[in-house]
């Protein structure tokens, strides 16, 4: 729909493992000043199991469509609304092109 109106979107990338649960109100007060029409949370590593937290805690704070962008299987939960699968795959584990 957005390629047929010629409509740009932006999304911005959250790492669990650098945002902090307490900064995350006061980061999308800013953000909704922005353009921004989209989050992804994810990244290379999440070693303190935070995405889902950071997730739920996102979700608490903006209407805006959250997609997870895992580069593990221990990144995701359903209580995003969408997730980036192919980034599972072109990720650097071959496990999950094999199994």
């Amino acid at each position: 729909m957005a390629k047929k109106e010629s409509k740009k979107l932006l999304a911005v990338l959250i790492d669990p493992e650098k945002m902090e649960v307490e900064n995350i109100p006061l980061f999308f007060e800013k953000m909704h000043q922005s353009i921004a029409t989209h989050i992804f949370v994810g990244g290379s590593t999440d070693k303190n199991n935070q995405t889902e937290t950071i997730v739920s805690v996102i979700k608490e704070s903006t209407s805006l469509p959250l997609l997870l962008f895992p580069g593990d299987t221990n990144q995701i939960t359903n209580i995003a609304d969408g997730i980036l699968f192919l980034s599972l795959l072109s990720g650097r584990n071959p496990e999950y092109l094999i199994e």
